[in-house]
Order: C-alpha cells, then structure tokens, then sequence
C-alpha cells in the first residue's frame, strides 16, 4: 500500500513537468515552410536574331598631295552614309559572370564612295561608287551577366570572314561629260571587324540589343592608294533564344 502511494506521488509531480515540456515544443508542418524562389537566367543557349542600322561613316586614309609641274596634285575620298541588315545565329556558353559566344553573323552591307582629284584646290575629276556587298563574318564574343542584373548584359569581341562584291554602279567625271559605268563581276576578299554592344533581356528568350562594328574591308577600295575600306557600322536587333 505505501508502495503504490509512493509511486502516484512520483506520476503527481512528473505530470506538470511534463506538460510544460509538451507546451514549449514548436511544431513546423512542412507544407508550409516557403522556398526560395530559383534564379532567373537570361541569355545563355542557341540563338538567332535579326540586325539593321546604319553605315555611318568610312575611312578610306588621308588625302595624298603631290607636287607637280602644274602645282598641287590631290588625291581624295569622302564618306557616305548607307545601311545594312542581315541575320545572327549562335550559342552562349556557361551560367556564369562571363560568357563565351560564338556566332555567324551574316549582312548586306550597302554603301557609296567617292574619289576626288584636285588640281591646286579644284577638282578635275570625280569617281563615285555604288557598293553593294555581302559580309559573311564568324564572331568570337565574351558576354558579361552580372548576377545584381542578369537582364542587361554588355559584350565585346572580333569576327573575320570574307567580303564579296556584286554588280556597281559606278559614274566616273573628268575633262570629258559625265558616263556611267556599270562594273560588272563579283570581287571578293578577307575582312575583320571588332564589335561591341548589349544585351536587354525582356524574359528568357527574348532580347532588343544596340550594337557598333568596326568593319575592315582589305583590298576592296578601286583606285587610290590605300585599298582597305574601314568602316562605321551603328545597329539595333532582336534576338530569341531557343
């Protein structure tokens, strides 16, 4: 009998004990528990784009002077704005900071150019292009991501290829009237170009993206003495991602 006291004594005393303890437990359900949302990537993969702009400006080298019997002989080229438009395919390497891409980027490339001969500050002749060409150019580009704004992505890099020249019109003036000339056959040769530009990402697969080439074409120029044509494109695109 005293046994069985002693041992409801001891329950007694336990119980509230032991209800404080059940009471100060915290219980998590785990539906309820809420993750972290997963990070957005923008711009990585296969792509293909559509570019348009404009060719603002080229350089064809400073004017050349001689001095000749009948005094001083010049020799120049002028600028002209023309345009070009075209398509882009390629892929975009890695998630990280940096991304390495590699590109097709092919484009009708349209332009004028102009050479002049002076004679003591007066032109005796001029000989004015119509170029019509096609560049055909594989880029090597390194994409920036920076993970504060994964949505603005800035890049740079180079491209060579090839140029490749249709039919021109070309009006040649001198001591004789005005003629055209219609130059005919496709000439051809090595081009390189350096480029930078943007990225905006709208969502994972779509981008508008500014972007500036310097493009060189060697050995294109018809007269004077330096061949090379070296050029000022300006040009704005979309670009998706499969």
């Amino acid at each position: 009998m005293k046994t069985n006291l002693k041992l409801t004594l001891i329950l007694a005393c336990l119980l509230p004990a032991a209800s404080g303890l059940q009471a100060g437990t915290e219980t998590y359900d785990s539906k309820s528990v809420t993750r972290p949302p997963e990070t957005e990537i923008f711009g990585t993969g296969p792509y293909i784009s559509l570019q348009a702009g404009v060719n603002a400006f080229q350089e064809y080298g400073r004017s050349r002077h001689y001095q000749l019997a009948e005094g001083d002989f010049a020799i120049r080229r002028d600028s002209r704005v023309g345009g070009f438009g075209g398509l882009k395919a390629g892929y975009v390497f890695g998630t990280g900071l940096i991304r390495p891409t590699v590109e097709a980027d092919l484009f009708y490339n349209g332009f004028r150019t102009r050479y002049r001969e002076k004679l003591n500050g007066n032109t005796i002749a001029r000989f004015n292009e119509d170029v019509n060409s096609g560049a055909f150019m594989a880029n090597f580009i390194l994409k920036i991501a920076p993970p504060s704004w994964p949505r603005l992505q800035p890049y740079a890099g180079v491209g060579v290829g090839a140029w490749v020249m249709g039919d021109n019109e070309v009006t040649w003036t001198g001591p004789t009237p005005s003629f055209p000339i219609r130059r005919q056959g496709k000439d051809s040769g090595f081009a390189w170009q350096v480029i930078g530009g943007g990225d905006y990402y709208l969502n994972r697969r779509w981008s508008v993206y500014g972007e500036y080439k310097f493009l060189n074409y060697e050995d294109a120029a018809p007269v004077g003495p330096q061949r090379a044509i070296r050029q000022h494109l300006a040009g704005v695109g979309v670009r998706f991602h499969f």
